[in-house]
């Protein structure tokens, strides 16, 4: 059997390729929840924090991603080695 020919079963969970991919998309997903909700809940139970000042921060970060991570985004798309 090749390498690249999965299983009689079909089995992806036996593939070793599969089982990198899907164990980093899942530390990679908690990653980003935790990020998303930690924050908030530092600011009121250590902080003491307002209604207003969470939401505030939390409008921080959406604003942090559009400014920081898109822009960033289309100058990595545009390098040499970009797909057209």
């Amino acid at each position: 059997m090749r390498r690249d020919e999965t299983r009689a079963g079909g089995d992806l969970a036996g593939e070793r390729d599969f089982r990198r991919l899907w164990a980093g998309t899942t530390v990679s997903r908690l990653g980003s929840a935790v990020s998303m909700v930690a924050p908030p809940v530092v600011a009121i139970t250590v902080l003491d924090a307002s209604a207003f000042q969470v939401a505030l921060l939390s409008v921080i970060q959406a604003v942090t991603i559009v400014v920081v991570a898109f822009p960033r985004g289309g100058i990595s798309n545009s390098g040499p080695n970009a797909r057209s």
